[in-house]
């Protein structure tokens, strides 16, 4: 994180609730995505020191997604946000 923090990178950590809707969150810029496991996430050190928390939303009785589908959906918010 502190090498990060030296680049002027913008950390943004996946997290499973309470965090920003992808559509929301500033994706200019240089961006360094945190993705956690798909059981234990990130660690709760790792998700405070992030910039910004991005969650996708879901209804209901969804409560997880794998992280290479939540990777992907972010990451295509991401980019279409950079057009």
């Amino acid at each position: 994180m502190e090498d990060l923090r030296k680049t002027n990178t913008k950390v943004i950590a996946a997290v499973p609730r309470d965090g920003w809707d992808p559509d929301a969150v500033d994706w200019s810029g240089r961006i360094a995505l945190m993705l956690g496991g798909e059981g234990p996430g990130l660690s709760a050190q790792v998700a405070a020191a992030a910039h910004e928390r991005v969650t996708i939303p879901m209804q209901v009785p969804v409560e997880s997604l794998n992280v290479a589908a939540s990777g992907a959906i972010i990451i295509y918010a991401a980019r279409r946000a950079r057009r």
